[in-house]
């Protein structure tokens, strides 16, 4: 039986900032985010980086408690025992409206389905459409995987 490696960090930070301020500060062995390019999860000891993150659902667990977040887009810092996400917009379940959700979400599809690929304004509204999918998921707690 090989021994184990005392060295290695057991948690990592977690601090979620949006322009209104701190939205969560806490100690976490796994969290994973919506990149833009798919979800990826962060681990005591990651490589450092930086990336983009789109609209959608962070996870992570807290003293043994499943947590999640909706937000809207923005940055994440991946550095030595710390990951910090600068978002446009950071919900936890208790701050969500769903009934408002449910609307945006309905809203943002009927204007889809008239809007052409090229439309200079479909990108936004399908990020309005990814929040609202996201808002939903982390209100409703359906988003909760593996938990």
């Amino acid at each position: 039986m090989a021994a184990e490696n005392n060295d290695q960090p057991q948690s990592i930070s977690l601090q979620v900032v949006t322009p209104g301020g701190m939205v969560e500060d806490a100690k976490v062995n796994l969290v994973t985010i919506p990149g833009v390019e798919g979800v990826f999860g962060v681990m005591p000891g990651h490589s450092p980086f930086f990336t983009l993150i789109a609209p959608g659902v962070i996870s992570y667990d807290e003293g043994g408690m499943p947590r999640e977040l909706a937000v809207s887009g923005g940055f994440v810092e991946v550095t030595q025992g710390k990951t910090l996400v600068l978002a446009r917009t950071a919900e936890k379940k208790d701050d969500i409206d769903l009934d408002r959700a449910h609307r945006a979400k309905r809203e943002s599809e009927e204007r889809l389905v008239t809007m052409s690929f090229e439309d200079e304004g479909r990108k936004a509204v399908e990020e309005e459409l990814g929040r609202a999918v996201a808002r939903i998921a982390v209100a409703s707690g359906e988003s909760i995987q593996g938990h």
